[in-house]
């Protein structure tokens, strides 16, 4: 049968995704992970915690570099990551380009 997959990153329309307030970075997470954005913890990581495999992830970086101009290190992206690493404009992984 054919597998049941989220929506790609590419697929997500960043700012359609975010409702008025709401976290962009956290409403994409939450349309890969198909679940809310609210539902979103910054202790929750990328892959056991929201379900993200690896090509998840290399097209949450790719969105976010693209879409959010964000500088991102895809190699410290990894399924234990925890979201409050994209939360943290002052951490060494994400910043504004």
């Amino acid at each position: 049968g054919t597998e049941d997959r989220s929506p790609t990153a590419e697929q997500v329309d960043i700012h359609e995704a975010a409702g008025d307030g709401e976290d962009p970075v956290l409403a994409l997470l939450g349309k890969l992970a198909r679940r809310p954005a609210s539902e979103i913890a910054d202790g929750h990581r990328l892959g056991p915690d929201l379900g993200l495999d690896s090509l998840d992830l290399v097209d949450l970086v790719s969105s976010l570099e693209e879409r959010l101009r964000m500088d991102i290190d895809e190699v410290e992206v990894a399924p234990e990551t925890t979201i409050a690493l994209f939360a943290d404009p002052e951490g060494h992984v994400v910043g504004l380009m």
